[in-house]
């Protein structure tokens, strides 16, 4: 499946501003199921300085500067993407949950970089709330295909997506 993803944001300032500073994350990964064919971000006004940069993640980062005199920043990016179906073998989906969690088998491949999404963060508070939604698909022992897909279909059904309900400065 080929997709092409546009993503806009505009920034507006009472004021003009003289010196502007962003890091935006809006270029798609390279993955085994996933290719890239083109991506592009622009800024406009132009900026002065624009950089790309891989990130501790493999995330594809872009820093810029713009000097221009404005009062309305956008960012515009635009890529097409090739999207297979990824396998996953039986083994890995089978596994019991538990077994893929990095803090407590830090043996596991791939667990240092899994790592830092378990810990805690100041943007993503790990309430009491959230264990409990989550523990009625994280049984003990369940494979980790069955519960995360269970999960992932409980988060569809009982939540609405509202794009107006959170900015890039809002907390779960």
């Amino acid at each position: 499946m080929r997709y092409r993803v546009s993503h806009r944001t505009v920034y507006s300032y009472d004021e003009p501003v003289t010196d502007s500073f962003g890091l935006a994350y809006l270029t798609p990964r390279e993955l085994p199921w996933q290719q890239v064919a083109s991506h592009e971000v622009t800024v406009d006004p132009e900026a002065s300085d624009l950089a790309h940069e891989l990130d501790y993640h493999g995330n594809l980062a872009t820093y810029f500067q713009v000097t221009e005199r404005h009062t309305t920043l956008l960012v515009d990016a635009l890529s097409e993407v090739t999207v297979s179906t990824p396998i996953h073998s039986d083994a890995a989906l089978g596994g019991a949950w538990e077994r893929a969690r990095p803090l407590l088998d830090p043996t596991l491949p791939g667990a240092w970089l899994a790592a830092d999404f378990a810990l805690a963060s100041a943007s993503a508070e790990q309430t009491a709330e959230a264990k409990e939604y989550a523990a009625e698909s994280l049984t003990r022992g369940r494979p980790i295909g069955e519960a995360a897909t269970e999960l992932m279909t409980r988060i569809h059904r009982d939540f609405a997506y509202d794009k107006t309900a959170t900015t890039v400065t809002s907390t779960i």
